[in-house]
């Protein structure tokens, strides 16, 4: 990019800049949200940036509550992180409905996380099937795990493709997890392919 380009560019930043500054400075929440953005690109205004994302968050901006629980969390603030994440997503906001659980996993408020697992994975999550399929795994619920973890590899979760495997292989269903398997060690799972050979040699045993 020659000078001029690069001379021009500048100046319609800079314009742009000015004009969301200038809506932002009436209230507008989607321009404080614009500006927020704007100079969150440059490292010294970043303070300044979360001042404007936390006004419009609080101007009800959805993108900006979510913008502002992901400055706090990255922050290690993950109380007000958490707060900001569920006013997000109360406003239905899909990537903050899956970041709530997640917290609440952390911490072992598993049941209130698997209500937000839930809710997410009914939305269509593939992401909120493959961890509400863990979760139950992991309390001892396998069948339902199986079923979650089934919807989200039938969505394409490679993860959740491999997990599908291991649970059909535990209960002997070698041929559907020699498939499963597969899928996931055609998509780059490592642990899928060094299985695959356990299953295989199983089947190999077992006639089938």
């Amino acid at each position: 990019m020659g000078s001029d380009e690069q001379g021009e560019q500048g100046a319609q930043v800079e314009q742009a800049e000015q004009a969301l500054r200038a809506a932002a400075d009436t209230g507008d929440a989607e321009a404080m949200y614009g500006l927020a953005r704007l100079l969150m690109e440059r490292r010294e205004t970043f303070d300044e940036a979360e001042v404007w994302c936390r006004l419009a968050a609080d101007q009800q901006h959805v993108e900006a509550m979510y913008g502002y629980a992901q400055i706090l969390h990255a922050r290690g603030e993950l109380p007000g992180a958490e707060t900001w994440f569920r006013r997000a997503a109360e406003q239905g906001h899909a990537e903050a409905t899956h970041h709530v659980p997640l917290l609440l996993q952390e911490r072992g408020e598993l049941a209130e996380a698997e209500t937000w697992f839930q809710r997410a994975a009914e939305g269509g999550d593939p992401r909120a099937m493959y961890n509400l399929g863990v979760l139950l795994r992991d309390g001892g619920k396998g069948d339902a795990s199986e079923s979650w973890f089934r919807r989200a590899a039938d969505a394409g979760h490679v993860d959740a493709m491999f997990n599908l495997g291991a649970a059909l292989f535990e209960r002997g269903d070698h041929a559907l997890a020699e498939s499963w398997l597969q899928r996931a060690a055609d998509h780059g799972d490592a642990d899928a392919a060094a299985n695959l050979a356990v299953v295989r040699q199983a089947r190999s045993a077992s006639g089938g």
